[in-house]
């Protein structure tokens, strides 16, 4: 099943795509707002999207969580603006940055908590659940359980990167008009 964000004239939808019967459904769907991320942990049957409204010129944002059996409900919202959103790959720990700082959403006691400061505005979560990246004038990483961000690489202008199945991570670096993509392995000796 491919989960997905469509942007159409009627607002915002998530929809699943069943690739063996060629057939889609809408899963949830939004006229005000915008649907900016949607995020499928890997042992889990339910998935994330961040939602971003805005009313009287102020910003609010909400985690939803979705499952296939056509559910919706709202994790949490918060005034201003979430920049980036992960899960665990239990689904149990949502991760998010808001105004640079790193911060999980503990599913099973409702609690938040700063896990890390000076972060980017993006992130990614390592396949094992362990370690979380961001962008901060390069890469960064600290452990899913919360500490000090430890810069791995320093470069200006990464617009994406991701983990590997096998905990590589591939980069992608916009500089001076030209796109470069690197690729390395990032162990405990790096990153502990």
């Amino acid at each position: 099943m491919l989960r997905y964000i469509a942007r159409g004239s009627g607002g915002y939808k998530i929809g699943v795509f069943d690739p063996r019967s060629g057939s889609h459904e809408t899963l949830y769907s939004v006229k005000s707002g915008t649907l900016l991320a949607l995020r499928c942990p890997s042992r889990s049957y339910e998935f994330f999207a961040l939602l971003e409204t805005q009313s009287a010129g102020k910003k609010t944002s909400s985690v939803l969580v979705l499952s296939e059996g056509n559910t919706t409900n709202e994790l949490f919202q918060l005034p201003g603006a979430i920049s980036a959103i992960q899960a665990s790959p239990d689904g149990m720990f949502i991760y998010y940055i808001m105004s640079k700082t790193v911060y999980c959403f503990d599913r099973s006691n409702g609690l938040h908590q700063i896990l890390a400061e000076k972060a980017g505005d993006l992130l990614e979560i390592s396949p094992c659940g362990q370690w979380l990246m961001t962008n901060p004038a390069g890469l960064a990483v600290c452990p899913s359980g919360g500490g000090r961000l430890k810069q791995i690489i320093s470069a200006p202008g990464i617009a994406e990167f991701t983990w590997s199945i096998r905990g590589q991570i591939a980069v992608i670096s916009h500089m001076n008009g030209h796109s470069e993509i690197w690729l390395f392995r990032v162990d405990d000796e790096v990153v502990g």
